[in-house]
């Protein structure tokens, strides 16, 4: 049975406690990949930036490292900028397989939509938490080729 590479991406807003990733006070390492790199402290942030709903998740592309996965989520947090252009992406729980990498590099590829302060002005601000849904989509099988005989005539 052929599989279609095709991605399926459903986003799904998790509050922050149920990402298990980093927060504050957590440990940073050199050998940290830039993907997993914590975003930069705000100060006292209230504006909120959002996942755009024109943003087009299905051409994530899968990672060739999990030719045996078929599914996988990867927890995401993005740093917008006030034109809606992402100026950082964290992958808070990645599941391996290449995919929090592939989900970076999604995630820097899309819209948002940024931040608004008090005075109704577009800011730079943080999404809250949320999930791509890798999931290979097979193929369903074609159906039997017909089978027939050739009727031979009486004469």
């Amino acid at each position: 049975m052929a599989m279609d590479d095709r991605v399926v991406a459903l986003l799904l807003c998790v509050a922050v406690s149920a990402c298990g990733g980093a927060g504050k006070g957590s440990a940073h390492t050199a050998n940290v990949p830039p993907w997993m790199e914590p975003l930069p402290e705000m100060a006292e942030q209230t504006a909120v930036a959002a996942l755009h709903p024109n943003s087009n998740w299905s051409s994530c592309a899968f990672p060739s490292e999990a030719e045996k996965v078929d599914e996988a989520f990867v927890t995401l947090q993005a740093l917008v900028g006030p034109d809606g252009k992402p100026e950082a992406v964290q992958v808070v729980k990645d599941p391996g397989f290449g995919f929090g990498e592939a989900a970076h590099t999604c995630a820097m590829a899309n819209t948002y939509v940024p931040g608004v302060d008090e005075a109704g002005r577009r800011v730079r601000a943080k999404t809250v938490p949320f999930r791509i849904h890798f999931d290979r989509v097979q193929e369903p099988p074609s159906p039997p080729e017909p089978r027939w005989q050739q009727v031979q005539e009486q004469p």
